[in-house]
């Protein structure tokens, strides 16, 4: 009887073990208070917890992606820095900024907002993510207020002025992964937040950087870029969740879970329509149409005095070309035979031609000066034929192209090579 009862005491007590925790006494509110293997199981699989497991694991979601007083140092850090690259052209400068800027918190509380149903946590991470992206605006306009020059083709911002596929799988990427993350780990994916500052704050402050300098095909574009990827990393988000165990509730969460999707395509269809032909993922060819040359230091033409002389053209490029075959009279004396000179043809003006040397591609500006307005943008290897050249008053020498539109622009000719001048003639 006695080892019956030991037995039995001993058997309450391994299932009191097993338990963990007396049944009188509440669930923890925070997933870290619970067992190490118990944790892990609810982060593996969310959707075999309870509802009680899978509550705590979302509060701390919902904790974990709350701003903080670090998150907005950072992002004026951050902004201040991406600002410093723009103005320098300095794409290292911009590496430390990307660094520098705080993991976008806001944007997995938004995608948690149709499954937790909490207005007012989405308010308050709506205006949370509103302050990085206007202190990035704000940055960009101060370098392009304090440049003046445009140059950004170290950091390759031309890229921005339409919806890339590569940027957009990147966003997609990056937002998957970071809520991957942020279940499994219960931590902040700083490395793949990066790439989600890059491809949302990085287009807001060229936006800002735009605006003062007149680049007014460029800056509305790079907002809509922004936005674009902005919601598409909370729509991904969204799907992420849903996956991985937090579907959204009713039908109202379902409508905002799709409200991002919808958004997504009208900012890529309304960002290819401002761009027109200006698509950085896609090349276009100059047009074909042969341009003659205006050059201001052309050569005026010469007639050679005496009789039966040919007419010789000079271009910038070329030696006069001279005719000796004629012999002058005599005041004492009768004319001797004259030689008749031998038909010579007529070379024309030589055209000038440039091929685009930069990598980045180039802006094509309305006249020889960097504050005019864009008119168009040219990729690396685009060929022109030039009708005027001028410099500027720092000395920098422009040519002056017709581009595809048909419309005539300034671009710098430190970045275009010259090719060989050929002479055409006719016989």
């Amino acid at each position: 009887m006695v080892i019956a009862e030991i037995l039995e005491v001993h058997q309450i007590i391994l299932e009191m073990r097993d338990m963990g925790l007396p049944s009188s006494e509440p669930l923890p509110t925070n997933i870290s208070d619970l067992p190490p293997a118990r944790q892990r199981h609810i982060r593996r699989r969310p959707r075999a917890a309870s509802l009680a497991e899978r509550q705590i694991l979302l509060d701390s979601l919902l904790e974990l992606s709350a701003p903080t007083l670090n998150f907005f140092l950072l992002s004026l850090l951050g902004s201040l820095t991406i600002g410093l690259s723009l103005y320098f052209n300095e794409p290292v400068i911009l590496v430390f900024g990307l660094v520098a800027s705080p993991f976008l918190r806001p944007v997995f509380a938004l995608a948690l907002f149709p499954h937790a149903h909490k207005f007012r946590h989405w308010i308050k991470s709506l205006v949370s993510l509103l302050i990085p992206v206007l202190l990035a605006f704000l940055a960009g306009v101060l370098a392009g207020y304090l440049q003046k020059t445009g140059q950004i083709n170290r950091l390759d911002g031309i890229r921005f002025s339409a919806p890339y596929w590569l940027d957009m799988a990147a966003v997609a990427l990056s937002a998957f992964l970071c809520v991957f993350f942020l279940i499994r780990q219960g931590k902040l994916p700083r490395k793949m937040g990066v790439i989600l500052a890059y491809e949302i704050l990085v287009p807001i402050a060229l936006a800002g950087f735009s605006l003062p300098l007149g680049l007014a095909r460029l800056w509305p574009n790079a907002i809509l870029i922004a936005i674009c990827h902005l919601v598409m990393a909370v729509f991904v988000a969204i799907i992420a969740f849903l996956i991985l165990g937090f579907s959204p509730k009713h039908y109202t969460g379902w409508m905002l879970a799709i409200l991002p999707l919808i958004l997504s395509f009208t900012l890529v269809i309304g960002s290819l329509s401002l761009s027109g032909m200006t698509l950085p993922a896609f090349s276009f060819k100059p047009s074909p149409t042969s341009i003659p040359i205006n050059d201001a230091t052309h050569t005026p033409t010469k007639m050679p005095t005496g009789t039966n002389t040919s007419r010789v053209i000079a271009s910038p490029t070329e030696k006069l070309m001279t005719q000796t075959s004629t012999i002058a009279p005599s005041s004492t004396s009768s004319p001797t035979n004259t030689l008749s000179p031998t038909a010579s043809p007529s070379p024309q003006p030589t055209r000038f031609s440039i091929i685009v040397d930069s990598i980045n591609g180039i802006v094509i500006r309305e006249s020889a000066d960097f504050q005019a307005p864009v008119v168009g943008y040219a990729n690396d290897g685009t060929q022109f034929e030039v009708l005027d050249q001028s410099i500027s008053e720092n000395g920098s020498i422009w040519y002056q192209v017709t581009i595809e539109t048909g419309e005539t622009g300034w671009l710098l000719a430190s970045l275009a090579n010259t090719e060989t001048p050929t002479a055409t003639e006719n016989n």
